[in-house]
């Protein structure tokens, strides 16, 4: 586990702010991005209290990429056990304040786990600061927590790639000075992935990662359909 403290400039994180609300801001009529469409007529986000989204990061400017990479390569320099990754994928979530997550697992190529080489989830916390929790098993009664602030990037990979995590909490009045006013009351989470598996858009926002098949429905090599 590795926690960059105040790692992205303000200046990268009002990029990012900018790019992530532009590619979930959805369509008044179809909904889309973060949201979803409540009886024909009113958005809301398409996970009640949060909105998420998932796509392949050749959908995103290179800049984002860099950043990622970036990231990982401090993480590296901390760590040099982290395994390396190719990011092709990104996950965002759009909380609101006072939401939270449950306890979850992040999926992994079972093959790569049995080696102890998970690869490494890199996630950027930007707007609000969540207290994020992390146990090693789901019947642990105790956990860890760290909190997340606007600006901070947290890695997890190889030994640690399966640890169960939660956000406990977002809190309300906690975005920086200088950071775009639209995220007063809000907290985006930006996650990178290196997925050799597919991902099932069938289940949409529900979205599963699966590595029990070779190829897509479409018939292409499926290293990452999104």
């Amino acid at each position: 586990l590795i926690y960059l403290k105040n790692f992205l400039p303000l200046e990268v994180q009002n990029w990012l702010v900018k790019i992530c609300l532009e590619k979930g801001k959805g369509s008044e009529t179809q909904g889309g991005g973060f949201y979803t469409l409540k009886d024909e007529k009113v958005l809301e986000l398409n996970q009640k209290t949060r909105g998420r989204l998932i796509d392949s990061i050749d959908s995103f400017p290179q800049r984002l990429k860099t950043i990622c990479l970036e990231c990982l390569k401090k993480a590296q320099e901390i760590d040099p056990r982290l395994p390396s990754m190719n990011p092709n994928t990104v996950l965002i979530n759009f909380y609101k304040e006072n939401s939270h997550f449950k306890w979850h697992r992040d999926s992994e190529n079972p093959e790569l786990l049995e080696k102890g080489i998970g690869k490494p989830v890199i996630s950027l916390s930007v707007g609000l600061s969540a207290n994020f929790g992390y146990k090693r098993r789901y019947d642990d009664l105790d956990h860890e927590s760290i909190l997340l602030s606007s600006g901070d990037v947290f890695v997890f990979g190889g030994k640690s790639r399966m640890i169960v995590h939660s956000v406990l909490n977002v809190i309300p009045k906690t975005a920086p000075n200088g950071l775009d006013g639209r995220m007063r009351r809000y907290r985006l989470n930006v996650t990178f992935r290196d997925v050799v598996g597919f991902l099932d858009k069938n289940l949409f926002p529900q979205y599963r990662v699966r590595y029990d098949i070779e190829t897509d429905e479409s018939g292409g090599d499926g290293q990452i359909a999104a």
